[in-house]
């Protein structure tokens, strides 16, 4: 069986010269000169944080009934905000609870007015 010289794989020596050039993703872009990462957050992210800063605690069905959105994608959200140090997250499975980290977000470290 012949080998067809036109269809053989690219050999590593002579991979496309500007491979190493790719662009960077918007929300990995840096800030200032110490390459802080941007913090932006989605509308979904926002209506989170403003749910939180009257109520001390939410779990991913009560974030799916806020946001209007299914159990699952309510529970990536929450994931996402606790990545992005927003958020910590408290407990395990069934009694998973997230709150407003404190360190993060300094100005809702204010206690609720009873």
């Amino acid at each position: 069986m012949p080998i067809n010289a036109d269809k053989a794989p690219i050999s590593a020596d002579k991979a496309p010269i500007n491979a190493d050039k790719a662009p960077v993703s918007a929300d990995k872009m840096p800030v200032s000169a110490d390459k802080a990462p941007i913090k932006r957050l989605s509308k979904q992210e926002i209506l989170i944080i403003d749910y939180l800063q009257r109520n001390e605690k939410i779990t991913t069905s009560t974030a799916g009934e806020v946001l209007g959105v299914k159990q699952r994608r309510a529970r990536g959200i929450l994931k996402e905000l606790a990545e992005k140090n927003v958020l910590l997250k408290r407990g395990a499975y069934k009694s998973t609870v997230y709150v407003l980290n404190a360190k993060e977000n300094p100005q809702t470290d204010l206690k609720k007015e009873s």
